[in-house]
Parts: structure tokens; C-alpha cells; sequence
């Protein structure tokens, strides 16, 4: 931040303005949580103390690009880890390619003491099946409300 501090009154910032059709100006990404006077002073580039039409769009396209970003990597994240246990190299996993990979993520996740805390949940120190199971559903789930978005 600049040290310059806008202050402005409630509704300075109109929500959900659909961006402009003109190029927007480049602008670094949002934090998450930043307030109303971060944000100006961030993208308000004619410095009149508040946010038109153009320095809202470019707002609404960094956030928007930094969500893309983020999907993009999850995505390529996934895809190397998956062709790591490709061994035939046809781009499926195979089901001793798919029971290997479950297998090593246990014996990963068993020697993670942090993941243990969470996913031990009879604190015995051992991943039981249904403990096990209970990650597996998790993660199902996670990836599920991840498509959704």
C-alpha cells in the first residue's frame, strides 16, 4: 500500500458492476479481505478517490484471473501426480496402477503427524480402513464442490 488512505462512503464501490468492454488497466492481484480504501488505493489510477467504470473491471478481471490461476495449477498438480503412477504410460490408471497409488497416499498420509491429528480419529496412532474410507469420501467430496465452481 502507498500510505495514501481514501476514505470514502458506504457504496463507493459498487458490487457486482459488470466489468467494461474496454481493456481494463493492469493492477496486482486482490488479497483476499482487502477493504474498500486497500482497494482504491490499489486500482483507482486517475487517484479522483474512487473507482470507475474501467478500475472496477480490473478489479472483477484480477480477482478473476487469479481464480483461474489457481484452478489451472490444481489441475496440473493432479495430472503429475496421476502420471506418476502411470507405469504404462496409457493414460489411465490401471487398477494395480489406481491400488498402488492409494497405498503409497496412505502410507504418506500415516506418516504425516499433522495429517494424523486430523484423520485419526480414534487417536490410536494407526489409520484403521474406515478411517481411512472417511478420507477417501473427503476428498470425493472436495473435488465434487470443486467442479461445481
Amino acid at each position: 500500500m502507498t500510505g495514501v488512505r481514501a476514505e470514502e462512503p458506504a457504496g463507493a464501490i459498487p458490487a457486482a458492476t459488470p466489468p467494461a468492454a474496454t481493456t481494463a488497466p493492469a493492477a496486482p492481484a486482490v488479497k483476499p479481505h482487502a477493504t474498500d480504501a486497500e482497494i482504491i488505493a490499489r486500482y483507482d489510477t486517475n487517484k479522483d478517490g474512487k473507482l470507475d467504470e474501467d478500475e472496477r473491471a480490473a478489479v472483477q478481471m484480477n480477482t478473476l484471473d487469479k481464480k483461474v490461476a489457481e484452478k489451472n495449477e490444481m489441475r496440473e498438480r493432479a495430472v503429475t501426480r496421476l502420471k506418476a503412477f502411470d507405469t504404462d504410460g496409457d493414460g489411465k490408471l490401471s487398477e494395480a496402477e489406481r491400488t498402488a497409488m492409494e497405498k503409497e497416499r496412505r502410507e504418506k498420509a500415516e506418516k504425516n503427524p499433522r495429517a494424523m491429528k486430523r484423520i485419526d480419529t480414534n487417536g490410536d496412532g494407526k489409520l484403521s480402513d474406515a478411517e481411512w474410507a472417511a478420507v477417501k469420501d473427503k476428498v470425493k467430496e472436495r473435488i465434487e464442490e470443486r467442479k461445481e465452481k
